[in-house]
């Protein structure tokens, strides 16, 4: 007997890929501007070679709170990102507006 199509709407993992989850905790009264950086590293991000995902979220009981989630090839695509001039100016003009230094989890596929 054969094996019934799939009908998952998942996407099947393409490699073990490098994922990064920085929160970011803006200051009061930042949250707006914090956002609108963010959505514009977002956008510079997705454009990048070996970006697969880069997705920004805000927390539902905190909105000063962001939590992204960024998808690499690996980590070389992602040091070329992080080390470029546009994402390092991104980053200077966030640094003000955030209430302490962002903190960053790497997550390894198992």
């Amino acid at each position: 007997m054969s094996e019934p199509a799939s009908t998952s709407t998942c996407l099947e993992p393409v490699g073990p890929g490098f994922v990064l989850v920085p929160e970011l905790r803006a200051r009061p009264g930042r949250a707006e501007q914090v956002l609108v950086l963010l959505r514009e590293l977002a956008v510079l991000s997705r454009g990048e070679p070996g970006c697969r995902q880069y997705r920004v979220h805000r927390d539902e009981e905190d909105e000063t709170t962001f939590v992204l989630y960024e998808e690499w090839e690996d980590e070389a695509a992602w040091r070329r990102h992080d080390t470029g001039a546009r994402v390092g100016d991104l980053l200077s003009a966030l640094a003000p507006d955030l209430r302490e230094p962002v903190h960053v989890r790497r997550l390894l596929p198992v």
